[in-house]
């Protein structure tokens, strides 16, 4: 726990606590917190992530891709999009942004990163 936490955390020693939950059913509430009743505040509160009156959240697809333009240095650019990203996909976003000469400019999605440590 971070030294905030602490110094939020020691005014209440002594208080009487208790482990609250609402909303949902009794085996799964939408929120549990941690209360002092002494002071009528809540210390701590998490919301169930899996709840049914939550949004899920979509998962986003994402993909390293190498580019290298005749004129610029190589770079790494991260593509995201809800669908499977292609290469077909990403040949038709540089050609709607850029003017690729594909006799000197190129693209790689790169599969696997290695780590090298270096110690």
């Amino acid at each position: 726990m971070s030294d905030s936490g602490y110094n939020d955390l020691i005014y209440h020693v002594g208080h009487k606590i208790e482990c609250v939950c609402r909303g949902g059913n009794e085996d799964r509430p939408e929120n549990i917190a941690i209360e002092c009743v002494t002071c009528n505040k809540v210390l701590l509160d998490y919301n169930d992530q899996k709840s049914t009156d939550m949004p899920e959240k979509e998962e986003k697809k994402s993909v390293l891709v190498l580019v290298e333009f005749n004129n610029t240095a190589p770079f790494v650019q991260r593509f995201t999009s809800k669908e499977k990203i292609t290469m077909d996909k990403l040949v038709e976003y540089f050609e709607s942004i850029e003017d690729m000469n594909w006799d000197k400019d190129g693209i790689t999605i790169i599969d696997d990163i290695s780590e090298v440590n270096l110690e």
